[in-house]
């Protein structure tokens, strides 16, 4: 039975991957020249399939979470108040632009397509109220330096604070839900958005497969050892490691492709529930620290690390024998009990896009930025076995 595992991890929410084409929807998105053309022919009623009313949304909600991270750096700033209220009026307007052009495709039926709309409106009247209700009032007292501020100006902003983690909430479950989206409607999500501070959507350089997954072996060691010493050094750490079992878990795709024999599958099966152990005893290292947002992402993590070792546990150990065999020689039974794995997995794909959604919340925090794509498929095709053991 052949697998179709989520092979690239990942690590960031919004992305995707598509050919070039002269439609700016189906184009890839490499520049933020490219969100903008995509964002107008969305604008203007050009969305033919469910994929490019995808690409549409989400690129218009892309340009308008840019201008809700530039706050933060224009308050750091002391920016003038005006710089602020443009801001602001900009985002209000490109909202707006964004719920009239979701009704111009009210009379499409794709699937799940009155999901998406509502989730997508949700986020949008969420980013409204904060213009709105917070941001507007606190453009003056962010022009200011925070020991300027009165008590009644730091209680308002904990106030706007609060509604922006309630945002954050609403932000989740459209990043969730952007992958059953693209399953119903039979496209992939395989890429990553992250607009820098030059407005260029920033690419993580290509190192060679074998480096790469090196560099995270490394990168986990340390992390084990106790090493990471700040919240940047914390992520890094954890990504690594989840990373690796990611990839172990991976493996077992071309393991059961190429019809492997039992103790092989069993071999990479036991390697991956060593890996899941060696994550949960590094992660214990740190639970004393500090660091913004550090408990809910240790949380979220063990979670993840629950849910990947109940696929092996509760239906990959069963299915070592049948996966190293030729599909035809399935019984029924063991038909039956794959579907039940199929399902398991689709539930943990709910619990690694929330892990994968809260990573930008966790830099955020502590003051770093992500960016780039881990293809872990290739490590796994480019390391042979007696590379492994080396």
């Amino acid at each position: 039975m052949k697998i179709d595992f989520f092979l690239l991890f990942l690590f960031l929410g919004f992305g995707f991957s598509y050919a070039q084409n002269a439609e700016p929807l189906d184009a890839v998105i490499e520049s933020k020249e490219d969100l903008i053309a995509a964002s107008k022919s969305f604008e203007a009623g050009n969305a033919k399939s469910p994929m490019q009313y995808y690409v549409g949304i989400m690129t218009n909600l892309t340009l308008i979470d840019e201008f809700l991270n530039s706050f933060e750096t224009l308050d750091e700033e002391n920016a003038a108040i005006y710089r602020f209220n443009e801001n602001i009026v900009e985002c209000l307007s490109l909202i707006q632009h964004t719920k009239d052009a979701i009704k111009l495709y009210n009379s499409n039926d794709w699937s799940l397509q009155n999901t998406l709309r509502s989730n997508s409106l949700d986020w949008l009247n969420a980013a409204e109220g904060l213009m709105n209700d917070y941001m507007s009032k606190l453009a003056e007292p962010m022009s200011r330096k925070a020991d300027t501020w009165n008590k009644k100006e730091v209680a308002f902003h904990d106030k706007y604070l609060e509604a922006y983690d309630a945002f954050l909430e609403i932000d989740d479950v459209w990043i969730i839900f952007q992958h059953e989206f693209a399953d119903a409607n039979d496209f992939n999500i395989e890429g990553e958005i992250s607009i820098g501070e030059d407005g260029l959507l920033e690419e993580t350089e290509g190192l060679d497969p074998i480096e790469q997954k090196n560099e995270y072996k490394d990168q986990a060691a340390k992390f084990a050892r106790g090493e990471a010493s700040n919240g940047e050094a914390y992520y890094e750490g954890v990504l690594a490691a989840v990373l690796l079992i990611d990839a172990e878990f991976a493996n077992i795709y071309i393991l059961d492709d190429r019809d492997a024999g039992t103790d092989e599958i069993m071999g990479s099966i036991n390697s991956g529930l060593a890996k899941i152990d060696s994550a949960r005893m590094s992660l214990a290292l740190y639970t004393d620290k500090t660091w913004a947002k550090r408990k809910k992402f240790h949380k979220l993590t063990l979670t993840w690390l629950a849910g990947i070792e109940g696929l092996y546990k509760d239906y990959l150990i069963q299915l070592a024998e049948p996966l190293s065999r030729a599909d035809a020689t399935w019984s029924d039974t063991e038909r039956d009990f794959y579907k039940s794995f199929e399902d398991a997995f689709d539930k943990y794909l709910k619990i690694d896009s929330k892990w994968i959604g809260f990573q930008y919340k966790f830099a955020k925090a502590n003051g770093f930025s992500l960016s780039g794509v881990v293809d872990i498929d290739q490590w796994n095709d480019e390391v042979t076995p007696a590379e492994e053991e080396e």
